[in-house]
């Protein structure tokens, strides 16, 4: 029996020296299995592709005002440099040229006016006077005949009335022409109330925001006035120019402000920030319009919640760009979490853009792909399968699949361990998974049997 055994064992021992000898020769025609030492899971997710810049806050608007001196004299400033101011506040007075002329026009007018009045009134008295005369001659004794008979003048008796209609519709006519000059002095009076009333203008400001610059030797613009919103500006390097475009998101983030602030790629200049030199690299303005931040009432917030149970608490849903694990401890934002983060025209800040992202795509890392055209697939049949790819981005190592690997395929981990595509493969043993009931329970000869069958096998 001890001889039976020995012979087994020494043949045992000479197949697996004969395989070994055989698997290690670099020209053996011996078919190789692949031993695996890392393999995984083909998984989704989001690679983005991101340009790290700086910029510094500036308002969205600067806003000039100026003064016209032609207009008239200038009186003086209501606002100081650095106030805050809305739309409609005065910002400085000046005396109207152009009212001093109007009222001179007014006034000769007027005096026309007059004139013309007391020219009227004199045709009046004397047609008046005119009519007094006609009614008296009118009333005088009538010629008598010689046979004592009164003998009636009628052609004279027409002719006086016919005077006095005439004198009578030309008083009327001539206090009509009165009235209506005197309705226009009235108007010209008024106009010229008013004018004098506001001889003094006030310039009103066009927008909310700072006095910004005052310039007292009315020098224009004598003030400006920059917006409260703000904008980020910054500069791109040629280089930059090739991977950015106007719409691109971006994100502000700095060491003064709490979270990163959303925004947008608005503007990018088409030339150079100074003028070009072959030895010295270009640089392009940009600017970055902010995305509207939402502001919480925190007094209404806690008032609505007074008198409520926990549960029926409604709390403000987070943005985007919100940590979800922020304010965790409590179902209410605190007064200062509520308040919207705020820059400050002037600040420095750091800005990340997004150039490039795709979402669900398909990743392997750098190291997974042979030869940047095929990676090694492990298949339901036991075996590694060479399977060319299709890449699209890269990003910090991670590279998205296009084309010739789905979700949930099995990928070898190192390329450099496969020995021979389209072959077996096989993988350490994992000693916590073994069965040592089957090690007791095994004949020694059923053991022989598999070791030898799995040197053999391809």
């Amino acid at each position: 029996m001890k001889k039976h055994s020995g012979l087994l064992l020494a043949a045992g021992a000479l197949l697996i020296a004969t395989n070994v000898f055989l698997t290690l020769q670099n020209d053996s025609k011996v078919s190789r299995t692949n031993f695996l030492t890392g393999w995984f899971v083909a998984k989704t997710e989001t690679l983005t592709e991101t340009l790290q810049t700086a910029g510094v806050v500036t308002p969205v608007e600067e806003h000039p005002v100026y003064f016209n001196g032609e207009e008239g004299g200038f009186q003086q400033f209501y606002v100081k440099k650095g106030e805050a101011v809305i739309a409609g506040t005065p910002l400085y007075e000046y005396k109207s040229a152009q009212v001093d002329a109007d009222r001179q026009r007014l006034e000769n007018e007027i005096n026309q006016l007059s004139r013309e009045v007391a020219l009227i009134e004199d045709q009046i008295q004397q047609l008046e006077y005119l009519q007094t005369v006609s009614a008296r001659s009118s009333s005088t004794s009538v010629p008598v005949s010689g046979d004592g008979l009164v003998t009636p003048p009628v052609p004279g008796l027409q002719l006086e009335t016919l005077v006095e209609v005439t004198i009578e519709k030309e008083i009327y006519d001539k206090e009509g022409e009165l009235r209506d000059l005197e309705d226009e002095i009235q108007e010209h009076e008024d106009n010229l109330a008013a004018l004098v009333a506001n001889n003094e203008l006030d310039v009103n400001s066009q927008v909310n925001g700072t006095v910004k610059e005052i310039n007292l030797d009315l020098k224009n613009p004598i003030m400006t006035i920059i917006s409260d919103d703000p904008k980020v500006q910054g500069n791109f390097t040629e280089s930059d120019l090739a991977v950015v475009t106007e719409g691109m998101e971006a994100y502000i983030t700095s060491d003064l402000i709490k979270d990163k602030l959303p925004g947008r790629l608005s503007k990018i200049a088409s030339h150079s920030k100074e003028d070009p030199d072959v030895d010295k690299e270009s640089e392009f303005s940009f600017e970055i319009e902010l995305d509207p931040q939402p502001a919480y009432d925190s007094e209404t917030l806690i008032a609505s919640s007074e008198g409520m149970e926990e549960s029926e608490i409604e709390v403000p849903e987070e943005t985007d760009f919100q940590d979800p694990t922020e304010n965790s401890g409590s179902d209410l934002k605190t007064e200062e979490d509520s308040q919207p983060t705020k820059l400050v025209h002037g600040q420095h800040v750091d800005i990340t853009i997004v150039t490039d992202q795709r979402v669900g795509a398909v990743t392997v890392s750098n190291e997974q792909i042979q030869s940047g055209s095929y990676a090694y697939v492990l298949t339901r049949t036991g075996k590694v399968e060479r399977r060319f790819i299709k890449q699209g981005l890269e990003v910090d190592g991670r590279i998205e699949i296009i084309d010739g690997l789905q979700e949930g395929e099995t990928v070898v981990e190192h390329s450099s361990q496969i020995a021979q595509a389209d072959t077996p493969f096989i993988t350490r043993l994992d000693f916590l998974r073994l069965n040592l009931n089957l090690l007791k329970n095994g004949e020694p000869m059923d053991w022989v049997k598999a070791i030898g069958v799995g040197f053999s096998k391809q």
